[in-house]
């Protein structure tokens, strides 16, 4: 760019706009500045980092740096962070997880992790940003049991030195008992509000504490009612509709709740696939080993029909935290395919694009040809985590920019016209 290039690409910038952009910076600054929660979730955020590096150092992991591009290859809509290199004129997605990076580097590297910056195309609320940080991390030759035992030393460890509480994490639940049971697969037990079904009726159990506030709420509903303290259904509604009223009342009674209890556990053999809107996805990722294949070797995705493939299960867990109203998951991995053959087939038949996991296949064949390392890991969300440890369910305290603020600078700081004038003129 020469000068004259740079002295009209000052002048896009109006002085109007400019002040705006200052104005939003500082008065974020001075929300800082005024706010101890804000500095206490900024503190805790450095402090826990601190920890989980530590916890995994002592487990052999190396840290590692990998480039935070890559090509699009999941279902977060990655195609809404695009970087775009000037000097080859290529396009490259901001990465949404290093989770192909990472199995790959474990394959030569051995357990290893990283702190990485990751972009989604998803809504944000009070707990999703779409741009956060997550701490992501994989073993070389660990079972899902001993991957698990390493993320609850994690969490453990965060809480004893933030907070000095030793959280109960003992229990284990599959993903299908909860559903069933609790309309959700990330519930908070404490509170009850159960679902059962007699003959053709639902019906779910109220503890008694929260009877005068259900009976309100359903008063002059015309489809359920209260029978002692269940809460009945009409004969003929479908289960995943009772799921949606049992987690509606849950919300609406969230002021009202004062279960200080704090407890963990974990959910597993989580579906390998899902079907929406007549669309097949993996629940977690394609690269998550199917329960069966541990058992029968000449597994394969080959024939399975979409039934067949949504009715599998898989070694994923996530790691449930819970307090009051609140149930966070701040956990979450799984046992890999660390086979070529299978996970070709995986991908092919999900119908993604081989040549997008061309790296990862070539690095499962060589794995096949030398050690064959069995492969699994787990990623922690570092934002959702501190807010779980400072109390406070509201992203904008434990990110010193959110994008989740309606007038943040770092949403409305350039507009999307204002980059294509930009590229215009730079490219």
């Amino acid at each position: 760019m020469n000068y004259r290039e740079y002295e009209e690409f000052k002048n896009q910038i109006t002085s109007e706009k400019l002040k705006e952009n200052i104005e939003l910076y500082y008065s974020r600054l001075s929300e800082v500045y005024n706010d101890n929660k804000i500095i206490e979730g900024l503190d805790v955020a450095s402090r826990i980092r601190k920890i989980i590096q530590k916890v995994l150092f002592e487990e052999g992991c190396k840290y590692i740096w990998l480039v935070p591009i890559e090509t699009s290859i999941d279902e977060y809509s990655t195609n809404n962070f695009i970087a775009y290199n000037p000097y080859n004129k290529r396009s490259y997605s901001l990465v949404q997880s290093p989770q192909i990076q990472k199995e790959a580097a474990a394959i030569v590297l051995g357990s290893n992790f990283r702190l990485v910056d990751c972009y989604r195309g998803e809504k944000t609320d009070t707990t999703h940003a779409n741009i956060f940080q997550q701490i992501d991390v994989e073993f070389a030759n660990k079972t899902e049991y001993e991957i698990r035992k390493v993320g609850k030393k994690i969490i453990e460890e965060c809480f004893k030195e933030i907070l000095n509480i030793d959280i109960n994490i003992v229990d284990t639940y599959s993903y299908k008992e909860l559903v069933e049971l609790y309309g959700t697969d990330n519930p908070n037990l404490g509170l009850g509000f159960k679902i059962y079904k007699i003959d053709k009726q639902y019906f779910i159990l109220i503890p008694n504490e929260y009877l005068y506030s259900v009976h309100k709420m359903v008063n002059n509903l015309n489809f359920c009612y209260l029978d002692g303290n269940r809460l009945m259904f009409k004969e003929g509604m479908e289960i995943n509709d009772i799921r949606i009223m049992r987690n509606e009342f849950i919300n609406k009674l969230r002021d009202n709740i004062n279960n200080n209890t704090l407890y963990g556990y974990w959910v597993v053999n989580m579906p390998y696939a899902e079907c929406k809107n007549g669309i097949l996805k993996p629940t977690h990722h394609v690269m998550s080993m199917p329960s069966i294949a541990n058992e029968d070797n000449n597994f394969s995705f080959d024939n399975l029909s979409d039934s067949e493939l949504c009715n599998l299960n898989c070694n994923s867990f996530d790691l449930i935290i819970c307090n009051n109203s609140h149930a966070v998951e701040v956990l979450g991995g799984d046992e890999r395919i660390s086979d070529f053959s299978l996970q070709y087939s995986a991908i092919k038949r999900l119908g993604y694009n081989v040549e997008q996991y061309a790296y990862l296949l070539e690095a499962l064949r060589f794995n096949e040809n030398h050690d064959k390392k069995r492969l699994g890991g787990f990623a922690i969300g570092a934002e959702r985590l501190v807010q779980f440890l400072i109390g406070c369910y509201d992203m904008k305290y434990v990110q010193l920019f959110p994008t989740n603020l309606p007038n943040g600078i770092l949403t409305h700081a350039t507009s999307i016209e204002d980059m294509k004038t930009r590229r215009k003129k730079l490219w």
